[in-house]
């Protein structure tokens, strides 16, 4: 290998670094973790990962608002995340038998490809393209590092290099023409592919550690201090044969956006990450105030957008703040008193309510310090004051799912105007339809209730509409109504419905119940065998099931009961009461083939088990 030795000026000036404040362009995200973050990648502005310890890998399509879980398949200390493209990524972890993951359908699910080299640490990972890739490894001493090369996305590995020290990362401008940072004052560069290194070596005694190059002249590499205090971010414009220093805080990691705008994380003596930016293509750097000193990766998708990642699920983002103003009206006139609430969209998950605030008496509101991303804007009056107007989204639209998403990018100022929608008067009748709406454990069983949440009830056909709110206990009830059909909408903004849920009413004076929703994470779903009670569960037994004509109810002992058949319009199509039995008979052979629910009640016990009808 060839030798290059580099003579480096190393002023020890740091650029007061204790920042008290923070950039108000920050923002903290809200993360349900606390465990320690070591990466963070965005393909855009809203869709994006972050990985950290203990095999976390997160997932967020909404810009940082909202964050899910993605299953690992490892409980390791994940460090590297790199995607090939929009399908194909990899993630490498320190702790381990050299823990490499690997995702082909966009980081929503990952398979464990390590190489399984015992007492390994994974390093860095670089792809070219989705059939050449670089991968380092090392000992548990983080020495004795290996660079291994794929020609066939990842089936067959070739050791094509071996040194000492601990190669920290990889860095590749194209299939030939790359480098690799490491341990003990080095970086190592290979114009071949990786079939040949030459060694740069850094006279003072540095951890080399973040690299970015924009060409095969000019970039930049940075190294730490191992007790000799030296570290320095330093510049290239010949290929790496000479350098210039351009700071003294030294990084951990280097970050890019374009050749205008850089950023760099210096660990200070207690091992917490200090953000700093260049806007001069990486020639000076100063300090950028984050909300919290604990960064550990950056990742900017846009000029303007970027996001941090650190201890203790710290996740951070920057952002230009905009203003969203309007004015809500019902029937022409400005609304005097009520509410404003503006939700992170999401297509899957809840979306988060980021603020509420309230009207004038003019029916004027603003909004500040609104961060980038696509929004859902819901107002409502007073129902005191307006009791015809109906809770109403931007688009002026009932339901969010038919709402007009706000995309907040670019101007400062936003203009949003809600006109409310009203009340359609249903003929007056004398049935009525009820239910509940709870939160689904892990078994899809109702746990608790959801109150105020909005359920509309359309007429069909006509589209006339009653609005109610879940109460307390979950529970809502649509009353004086004609016969005919309807359609039930639960509105929760994100959260998919599994199915409209239609409803008929044939006869007078009927009492349709049990029209019940479960809401779990990902959407609501229809299932008239949910309810809420403050009760023990019921016990019981049917035989046949499926069952053609006469069902027998096996109860736990003899006592007084009442079971009920319920259709999946949550009407009761069976009825029967008995008295000091532990066995009820139902003839349902004149009901249509179906599913029905069995609910069986005593006392304060329930009891509900799905029927097949044939």
């Amino acid at each position: 290998m060839k030798s290059v030795v580099l003579n480096v000026v190393f002023l020890l000036a740091l650029f007061g670094l204790s920042a008290n404040a923070f950039s108000q362009n920050w923002e903290l995200l809200p993360v349900k973790t606390s465990i320690k973050l070591n990466d963070v990648y965005f393909f855009d502005r809203d869709t994006g990962f972050a990985c950290g310890d203990k095999g976390l890998i997160l997932r967020t399509t909404n810009g940082g608002f909202n964050w899910q879980t993605v299953v690992s398949g490892v409980n390791d200390k994940l460090a590297n995340i790199f995607f090939v493209n929009r399908n194909l990524a990899y993630i490498t972890g320190f702790v381990g038998n050299g823990t490499f993951l690997k995702s082909t359908d966009g980081g929503n699910s990952w398979q464990n490809v390590s190489l399984n080299k015992p007492d390994t640490r994974s390093a860095g990972v670089w792809f070219t393209s989705p059939s050449t890739g670089f991968y380092a490894l090392g000992n548990k001493f983080y020495q004795n590092s290996v660079i291994y090369k794929t020609i066939n996305g990842g089936l067959n590995w070739d050791t094509v290099f071996k040194g000492k020290e601990w190669i920290t990362y990889l860095y590749f401008l194209d299939e030939n023409f790359g480098f690799a940072t490491a341990s003990g004052s080095d970086i190592y560069h290979t114009k071949d592919g990786g079939n040949s290194w030459d060694t740069i070596h850094f006279q003072c005694d540095m951890w080399m550690s973040g690299i970015h190059f924009f060409n095969k002249d000019t970039g930049f590499v940075s190294g730490l201090d191992m007790g000799s205090n030296c570290m320095s971010i330093m510049k290239t414009i010949d290929g790496g044969k000479s350098w210039v220093n351009v700071a003294d805080s030294g990084a951990a990691r280097l970050y890019f956006k374009n050749p205008g705008m850089a950023y760099a994380i210096y660990p200070d003596t207690s091992g917490q990450g200090i953000l700093m930016k260049s806007t001069d293509s990486g020639n000076n750097w100063f300090v950028e105030p984050t909300p919290k000193n604990m960064n550990i990766s950056i990742c900017f998708p846009e000029n303007e957008i970027g996001y941090v990642v650190g201890d203790s699920g710290y996740i951070a983002k920057y952002s230009k703040k905009h203003v969203l103003t309007g004015n809500v009206k019902f029937k022409s006139n400005g609304v005097s008193a009520g509410f404003v609430k503006i939700f992170s969209y999401s297509k899957q998950q809840k979306s988060l309510l980021i603020d509420s605030v309230s009207l004038s008496a003019a029916g004027e509101f603003t909004m500040n310090n609104v961060l980038p991303g696509k929004y859902l804007l819901y107002a409502q009056a007073d129902i005191a004051l307006y009791p015809t107007a109906i809770g109403t989204y931007f688009g002026d639209k009932e339901l969010w799912q038919e709402a007009a998403i706000l995309e907040v990018y670019g101007a400062d100022t936003f203009i949003c105007n809600i006109n409310l929608s009203e009340t359609n008067n249903i003929t007056a009748g004398s049935a009525s339809i009820s239910g509940v709406v709870v939160s689904l454990d892990g078994t899809r069983a109702g746990t608790s209730p959801i109150k105020d949440v909005d359920v509309t009830l359309k007429k069909v056909p006509g589209g006339e509409i009653k609005k109610d709110k879940s109460n307390d206990t979950g529970y809502y009830n649509f009353e004086n109504l004609p016969l005919g059909n309807y359609m039930i909408y639960i509105d929760i903004p994100g959260l998919p419905m599994d199915s409209l849920v239609p409803v008929e009413i044939k006869e007078k004076d009927s009492n349709v119940k049990h029209i019940n929703f479960g809401v779990d994470s990902i959407g609501i779903h229809p299932d008239v065998s949910l309810s809420v009670f403050n009760t023990k569960e019921l016990l019981i037994g049917t035989f046949p099931n499926p069952v053609l004509d006469l069902l027998k109810i096996h109860l736990p002992e003899t006592s007084d009961y009442l079971a009920e058949l319920i259709d999946v319009n949550g009407r009761t199509v069976k009825s029967v009461k008995s008295q000091l039995t532990n066995e009820i008979n139902i003839d349902i052979s004149d009901l249509p083939p179906s599913i029905y629910v069995l609910k069986v009640k005593q006392n304060q016990r329930v009891g509900l088990i799905k029927v097949l009808k044939l």
